[in-house]
């Protein structure tokens, strides 16, 4: 059996809805759980590092949408790293340089898409 999640953690959020209130409940869920992988989308640095440190046992691949680094939202892959062990990862962009950061094809936001 290989269970695996997703989640939209939201960027930021306000009152209740703040980050600050539903870092623990996104990894209490996360634990209830246990999925040998899981995706997150709309995490910045921060909530990456929530989830490395509120999950101990799992590892992530994936970078900030902005930088190719830090810088920006992920759309990090976690998954157990004593079952798994990555042979490649990597990253593109959606537009005419996939390998660098950036924003394609007229796209009218403001902000670059990426994949893992």
């Amino acid at each position: 059996m290989f269970r695996v999640m997703s989640f939209n953690v939201l960027c930021w959020g306000e009152g209740e809805n703040s980050i600050e209130n539903r870092i623990p409940r996104v990894v209490s869920i996360i634990k209830k759980y246990a999925p040998d992988s899981f995706g997150v989308q709309e995490a910045h640095k921060i909530w990456i590092d929530a989830l490395v440190e509120g999950l101990p046992g799992y590892d992530y691949a994936g970078v900030g949408r902005n930088d190719g680094k830090e810088d920006g939202e992920y759309a990090a892959v976690f998954y157990r790293s004593d079952r798994f062990t990555p042979s490649d990862s990597g990253n593109f962009w959606i537009s005419e340089t996939p390998d660098v950061p950036s924003k394609g094809w007229e796209y009218t936001c403001s902000w670059p898409r990426i994949r893992w």
